[in-house]
């Protein structure tokens, strides 16, 4: 994140949660039957503030880093940084969370390891890492409002589905969630400049589960 996110001066954005890659169909009874072929990945846009132009050029240069193939980031989602009710992470600072159980479907979990009492709301993320070479960053939102019982939280339902792979044990980071990202080809675009101000820059970003 210190390397490019928190380099940005970011004037607005978007942060969001994708399809994947739904099919649909009708049986000739009328049922509609969906499958999910690919994965849902993260994503999303930044638009930078206008700024003078020699202030522009440290972001100029990563952006352009960046657009290579083989180049990755991590990106965190500006208004969702902590949990919604410890929201500078001081309470969780000082627990150390834990994927304790995965569903059979990877769609419910549970976590160990937390402040007693410790309070989550839906919309909350956490994020972790696993394997090697790629090591692999997943970032996931909470849906299910709960209440630790001495620090620890059972049947929570989550979005995405935890991909398969993942054993338990994982630590849990609820404090700047973040996921690596890749620049979406063709997207950058570098503002306009007058009288030695540049407006502000954007690009388009999605989650990989394959990077560096």
């Amino acid at each position: 994140l210190s390397s490019f996110a928190d380099k940005l001066r970011v004037v607005s954005d978007t942060f969001a949660l994708g399809e994947g890659d739904i099919r649909t169909a009708r049986t000739r009874g009328g049922l509609l039957v969906r499958s999910e072929n690919g994965a849902r990945l993260w994503g999303g846009s930044v638009t930078l503030i206008a700024n003078r132009v020699e202030n522009q050029r440290e972001i100029s240069a990563l952006l352009a880093r960046l657009q290579e193939s083989d180049q990755f980031f991590l990106i965190d989602d500006l208004l969702a940084q902590y949990p919604t009710l410890d929201s500078d992470g001081s309470e969780i600072a000082s627990a150390s969370p834990v994927l304790s159980s995965i569903s059979s479907d990877g769609r419910s979990i549970g976590i160990s390891g937390l402040p007693s009492g410790y309070k989550l709301r839906r919309g909350d993320r956490f994020a972790f890492t696993y394997g090697s070479s790629p090591t692999r960053y997943a970032l996931h939102e909470i849906c299910d409002a709960a209440t630790a019982s001495a620090g620890a939280v059972s049947d929570l339902r989550v979005v995405p589905a935890i991909r398969p792979g993942v054993s338990t044990g994982k630590a849990l980071g609820f404090a700047r969630p973040a996921c690596l990202a890749a620049i979406v080809p063709g997207s950058v675009k570098m503002g306009a400049r007058s009288l030695g101000v540049g407006e502000g820059a954007s690009f388009d970003w999605v989650q990989t589960l394959a990077g560096a």
